[in-house]
């Protein structure tokens, strides 16, 4: 099984991002403990198109790595923007450690757990979190850009065209 380890803030998104996560009533997501409080960047359309791509082309699964996976409405948000095809494929998520753990080790438990996974790329911006031990299948993002095509394209070859 080929797996995508998905950060979201910094890869589907940047600092440019417009979008804000709504609510079911239309209100913005707050993101819990910032004060001043600040709501939830949303996704830019042609990043989410770049994991729709890398999904479609290699068959991978997704496991959610990024701190969106902590709350509902951020989630909920991710999967109806990937649509449904694309959401299905998400598969799960790494344990938060509540910041005990650096995310390297959260995602080397899941694998561990899930002899299945024959290949993986980790998507994520992430400077600090020992995430370099994993080589090539490493992608960063610069923070504050976001994710582009060549990433994209990268991942792809990783992972490997069904």
């Amino acid at each position: 099984m080929k797996v995508l380890f998905l950060d979201v803030d910094d890869c589907l998104n940047c600092w440019e991002t417009k979008d804000v996560i709504l609510t079911p009533d239309g209100t913005p997501s707050w993101i819990p403990g910032r004060f001043p409080e600040v709501a939830w960047r949303g996704l830019d359309e042609f990043r989410v198109e770049f994991i729709r791509n890398i999904v479609r082309k290699t068959g991978c699964k997704i496991v959610l790595s990024t701190s969106w996976r902590l709350d509902d409405v951020a989630t909920e948000y991710l999967k109806k923007r990937l649509g449904k095809d694309i959401a299905e494929h998400i598969i799960g998520a790494t344990v938060d450690h509540n910041g005990n753990e650096p995310r390297a080790v959260e995602i080397e438990e899941w694998i561990e757990k899930h002899p299945e996974v024959t290949k993986f790329v980790i998507l994520d911006n992430t400077e600090w979190d020992d995430l370099e031990r994993f080589g090539r299948s490493f992608v960063q993002t610069v923070t504050h850009k976001g994710m582009t095509e060549e990433h994209m394209k990268r991942i792809i070859e990783i992972l490997g065209e069904e």
